[in-house]
Order: structure tokens, then sequence, then C-alpha cells
């Protein structure tokens, strides 16, 4: 055998079984996750504002126009866990959709400012 095939059969010997692997983190799916948590957390203050909103709205004497949240919005405890309770969903359910969320709740929210101010 020559020096060479030697060399190499000694560094074949001394090479670990299995390589290790270094974890990939892809950079891109960090900041979308990111994002979509900046977006869930902007949608559960809008679900706060919103039950804040409406119950102001019910205590002046207005009505809840979702037909499925008009049981829970009847006192402020239900109000606040049924935003908490979907906030929740939202974020497991479909985080990617958490900023569509957020508009539709932000939308919410202007629509009982509106009727807070007639």
């Amino acid at each position: 055998m020559n020096a060479a095939a030697i060399a190499i059969l000694a560094l074949a010997s001394t090479a670990p079984a299995q390589a290790d692997t270094i974890e990939f983190r892809n950079p891109v799916a960090l900041v979308v996750q990111n994002r979509d948590v900046q977006c869930a957390n902007a949608a559960l203050v809008m679900q706060l504002a919103d039950a804040a909103t409406t119950r102001v709205i019910l205590r002046n004497g207005g009505y809840e126009r979702d037909p499925l949240a008009r049981g829970a919005v009847r006192s402020d405890v239900g109000a606040f866990a049924l935003a908490f309770v979907l906030n929740y969903a939202v974020r497991i359910l479909i985080p990617h959709q958490a900023c569509n969320v957020a508009l539709v709740e932000t939308l919410a929210v202007a629509n009982n400012l509106g009727d807070l101010r007639k």
C-alpha cells in the first residue's frame, strides 16, 4: 500500500459513524412566524376593543348584531372571554390569517365607535 491509501484508511477509521446534523432554521419562516404573532397580538387588542365598545353600546340600549355572539356579550366577563377564546382559535387554527382578522376587528371597532357617536 502506498502512503495515500494508508492515510485514507486512517481517516476513514476515525470518522464518526454518523455525521452530526445542524438544525436548519429558515430565516424567512422565522420572519413570517414573528409577523403572525404580531398580527395575532394586534387582533387580540382589537378584539378586546370590540368587546369593550360593544358592551358600551349594549349599556346605552343598543343590540348585538352578530347572532352567534349575542349570548356571550350579555356580560362583561362573557364579552372579554369570547375575545380571548376567538384569539386563541386564530392563533391555533389560522395563524397565517391573523392580519386579516386584525383588519376585520379594526373595522368592527370603527363601526362600534360610529354607533357610539350617534
